[in-house]
């Protein structure tokens, strides 16, 4: 039962760690997309939603 434990939270270490490094990574707004460069599209798809400004 020991190892079981140990199993599931180093998993979920290495699962939050990942996530917590691509999450980091996806910050350069000159590759893919920005938050900046989809407010138009999010805009046009959603016309009814208030602006948060």
């Amino acid at each position: 039962m020991k190892k079981f434990a140990v199993g599931i939270v180093s998993a979920a270490f290495i699962l939050g760690a990942g996530t917590a490094v691509f999450a980091a990574g996806t910050n350069n707004s000159d590759n893919g997309f920005s938050f900046e460069k989809m407010l138009p599209f999010m805009q046009k798809m959603h016309p009814d939603q208030p602006s948060r400004n």
